[in-house]
């Protein structure tokens, strides 16, 4: 008879807190189901890459058209020049890269898979007592990427992190992207 109780008694028990945890797990959905979305509201995000798909640097604007496709554009204007008495030398270089994006996501976290290009223009003069050179070029160049991207989906701080190879026999100096910026 006591064991009977006993069971009875560590049933009842294993019951009631079964209960209670059901009714703390009800309490911690109904507070995340408030307080965070699997929805995307941030469809926006301006940044600072440096590196990348840009030459040194690129300003860009990113927009999401759902959880799972981006574009991108970007501008660089890189002016250098230098003079040394007799020579001088002048270089600038202006460049738009423009992306589209494939994003396989959880939450904030994305793998980014990218194809896109950047146009670009250069001049380049040189001169040295009073006789000189110069030159321009501009081109297209086709650039991969292949990153990982944090980005709120509701907004805030975001960063990402990505190989950005150019697909031609051009030597890049660093292929790799460093970002941060804000999404809204």
């Amino acid at each position: 008879m006591k064991s009977l109780l006993t069971i009875i008694f560590c049933l009842f028990a294993l019951s009631t807190c079964n209960l209670a945890y059901a009714d703390d797990a009800q309490d911690s959905i109904a507070h995340q189901e408030r307080y965070t979305t699997d929805e995307l509201t941030a469809h926006s995000a301006i940044y600072l890459e440096l590196f990348g798909s840009g030459i040194l640097y690129s300003l860009n604007y990113d927009y999401r058209f759902a959880d799972f496709f981006a574009v991108r554009a970007g501008l660089e204007y890189i002016p250098l020049t230098s003079n040394n008495g007799d020579a001088s030398l002048s270089v600038s270089l202006f460049a738009i890269p423009l992306m589209a994006y494939y994003l396989l996501n959880y939450n904030s976290v994305n793998l980014e898979l990218g194809v896109g290009a950047t146009i670009f223009t250069g001049n380049i003069s040189l001169s040295i007592k009073n006789s000189g050179i110069s030159g321009n070029s501009s081109g297209v160049m086709p650039v991969g990427d292949i990153g990982f991207r944090f980005e709120p989906k509701t907004g805030g701080f975001m960063f990402k992190i990505a190989y950005t190879p150019f697909l031609e026999t051009i030597h890049q100096i660093i292929p790799f992207g460093f970002a941060f910026g804000y999404a809204f």
